[in-house]
């Protein structure tokens, strides 16, 4: 009885080491990320917390310029982090005349019930003007109005802005990008 049961344990550690190592399950959230996007070079910007997980945005370095991701990557109970949802856009260049190239917009729709269950609804992106102090989001479905959450980087050339939506707002917004109260750039995302 007593083999049996030291039998029992190392086939169980055995099978949860191989899950663990079995390419899914990491012990960081970058770790997760770097998995499934093996050319990963870049850094980290910021990390927002979600109900399951984290939401990781990482500029990218190209060969042809930069771009922003965000990757959403959930905890685990017992195996570490795994990858959930992602994907980025090109950084723009920034032209005087242009005020829509001093910020840029991606909408992420739910992904819940899948395989990847992304938690919500989520629109991101990058300011690259430092008069902008305001991203307002209006949903067309629901005609309401947020205001998104704008981070500092460390770069002081990009700061990202983002918003959580209940998915009751749809998928179509009309984006506002302001400084002192002052429209600036206005974008449409559908």
């Amino acid at each position: 009885m007593k083999k049996l049961t030291i039998l029992a344990l190392i086939l169980g550690a055995l099978g949860f080491g191989y899950i663990y190592i079995g390419n899914q399950y990491s012990s960081t959230p970058i770790e997760a990320v770097e998995k499934v996007r093996y050319e990963m070079k870049g850094h980290l910007l910021y990390e927002a917390e979600t109900d399951r997980g984290k939401i990781l945005f990482i500029l990218r370095d190209l060969q042809n310029g930069q771009t922003i991701n965000a990757e959403y990557v959930q905890k685990t109970p017992l195996l570490g982090w795994k990858w959930g949802y992602g994907g980025g856009h090109t950084l723009p260049s920034i032209h005087d005349k242009d005020p829509d190239s001093y910020w840029t917009d991606q909408y992420f729709s739910s992904t819940k019930g899948t395989k990847y269950d992304f938690p919500s609804p989520f629109l991101f992106g990058v300011i690259r003007n430092p008069q902008i102090d305001s991203i307002q989001v209006y949903s067309y479905a629901t005609k309401e109005s947020f205001t998104a959450s704008i981070k500092a980087t460390g770069d002081r050339n990009v700061r990202l802005w983002y918003q959580f939506l209940p998915e009751e707002q749809g998928t179509k917004f009309k984006l506002t990008a302001e400084a002192d109260h002052r429209i600036i750039s206005t974008q449409i995302s559908e």
